[in-house]
């Protein structure tokens, strides 16, 4: 501007707005990328599925346990929002999802790790009798029943099982099949029983290390030639027709997947 010329008072203040002014947009980006909002930042119910791009949000955008059942609005979690495999234990506070947060159905098996939900499951089960060699063994059942709750990698389960036998080439262990998890380890529980010809006074059902099925260990012999500890087997049972019973549970851990 020449001495001659006349002064532009707005020219002026606006060039001295664009000389100080900062960069919003930048320094909104490094705000969010330091992780400065967190759930303080936000008022409970403020992000909706309106706010957020299909698929945007993942474990990499969510700081651990930040995300609790006041952060979500009643069913606004739906399978588009949530990329597979996106949610596992580190990234839900504990109790923070409840059934009121998730619409019917909107979360399944490819939305969540492999070890996002193994907390909590019940079931049942079927328990079957057999022998480690078969043979000719027939069983005919008036009671098949368990129940099962596993709680993180430990198993409970609950059987109840009767059934006539009869067998003439059956030999090996008694087993008790078809428990819902295998065992990493040997375990033993505690039982009730009915009509296995021993004189030992005390049966115990035990876990096998990496199968699905239980055997029977026997101890307890006022017979200090005895084995102090041994498994049940065909030469305890009577093969022709007796109705041998169990009722039982134990505590087992896996290593097994939900």
């Amino acid at each position: 501007m020449s001495l001659s010329e006349p002064r532009d008072p707005y020219s002026e203040v606006v060039d001295e707005r664009r000389r100080w002014r900062p960069d919003w947009y930048q320094w909104l980006k490094e705000i969010v990328a330091a992780g400065a909002i967190g759930t303080v930042n936000l008022a409970d119910s403020s992000i909706t599925t309106a706010k957020l791009a299909d698929g945007s949000v993942t474990t990499v955008k969510i700081a651990d346990a930040n995300i609790t059942t006041v952060k979500i609005l009643d069913a606004n979690v739906t399978n588009a929002k949530i990329a597979d495999n996106a949610v596992d234990n580190r990234c839900m506070a504990d109790n923070s999802v409840g059934t009121n947060e998730l619409v019917n159905a909107s979360v399944t098996e490819a939305k969540l790790a492999s070890d996002a939900g193994n907390w909590n499951k019940i079931g049942t089960w079927t328990p079957e009798i057999t022998f480690a060699t078969p043979g000719d063994q027939n069983l005919v059942y008036t009671v098949q029943s368990g129940k099962y709750w596993r709680l993180g990698n430990a198993v409970l389960v609950l059987f109840h099982v009767e059934a006539a036998i009869t067998f003439t080439t059956a030999t090996g262990l008694l087993e008790i099949l078809n428990l819902p998890y295998s065992a990493n380890e040997q375990y033993t529980g505690s039982v009730s029983w009915a009509n296995l010809a021993t004189s030992y006074t005390q049966i115990n059902p035990s876990t096998v290390l990496n199968e699905t099925l239980l055997i029977l260990l026997k101890s307890g012999h006022n017979d200090a030639s005895a084995v102090d500890l041994d498994t049940i087997n065909q030469g305890n049972v009577d093969g022709t027709g007796t109705n041998l019973a169990f009722i039982g549970s134990i505590w087992y851990q896996t290593s097994d997947p939900i």
